[in-house]
């Protein structure tokens, strides 16, 4: 890969996260973690724990649980009993479902206006090569939740196997 390609890809990169943090934080009307927490709960984290949104998010053990505080009392998520007697499960209520729903929405429109000036063969492209790409990214380092924070697992194909992510994550196994 060329340094000018590397470049454009990390500018564009940047213009594209910072888009999609103003738009999703804007849905949510909070920062930090609350929009990728929403959806990573209302995906595939419902019914986790603390440690598993920390480790998720990336967060510390204590900006987690004033994550979790803030959005319990928005009444975005309720807690409940865990697995076992210390632990307590997060899940996202009926608001908090709807509101990362929207989150997606709002990252959707951000990726279709970005990829707005692609051709419908350029997308394909473009699709086969990002996917590449990101199943290289997996790894211990990288963990396929940690990547998938902010997913829309049904766009990915997640359920009929079709996300490089987890695809990647099944081989190295």
């Amino acid at each position: 890969m060329s340094e000018k390609t590397e470049n454009l890809l990390g500018t564009l990169s940047l213009l594209i996260s910072d888009q999609i943090r103003s738009q999703t934080t804007a849905e949510v009307s909070a920062g930090g973690g609350s929009p990728a927490a929403l959806v990573a709960l209302a995906s595939f984290l419902g019914g986790g724990t603390n440690e598993e949104l920390r480790s998720v998010l990336g967060l510390s053990h204590s900006a987690t649980v004033r994550l979790v505080e803030k959005l319990e009392d928005r009444a975005l998520i309720e807690r409940g009993p865990g697995a076992d007697a210390r632990s307590v499960s997060i899940k996202p209520t009926a608001t908090g479902v709807d509101l990362a729903e929207r989150v997606l929405e709002r990252r959707a429109d951000v990726l279709r206006r970005a990829l707005h000036p692609l051709s419908a063969g350029e997308r394909k492209t473009l699709k086969e090569l990002l996917a590449k790409v990101l199943a290289a990214q997996v790894g211990e380092q990288n963990p396929p939740r940690r990547i998938c924070r902010l997913c829309d697992i049904e766009a990915c194909g997640h359920h009929r196997g079709e996300c490089p992510v987890t695809e990647a994550n099944r081989r190295d196994r």
